[in-house]
């Protein structure tokens, strides 16, 4: 059974909710200002992509080429170690 709330109780929930609804906003403000610079980075898109689809891809390529050139260095260190 769900008991009922006073009056004070209620104010107090709602004041609640309405600083967590305010902190929410803020951080969703934050995280599209960070979005936002990172896709208008983005000079020129690839054609029949967004923006979106245009960076991702260009992040994925470049963590790809970073990873291969990691492998890479590790096996020439290995290599000069004699393993």
């Amino acid at each position: 059974m769900i008991e009922a709330l006073t009056s004070g109780e209620l104010r107090e929930l709602l004041d609640h909710k309405k600083a967590e609804n305010k902190t929410l906003k803020a951080e969703n403000e934050r995280y599209r200002k960070a979005y936002d610079e990172l896709i208008y980075h983005v000079e020129t898109k690839h054609p029949n992509q967004t923006r979106h689809e245009t960076a991702l891809m260009y992040i994925k390529n470049a963590e790809n080429r970073d990873s291969s050139q990691v492998c890479k260095n590790k096996e020439a260190l290995d290599k000069d170690k004699g393993e």
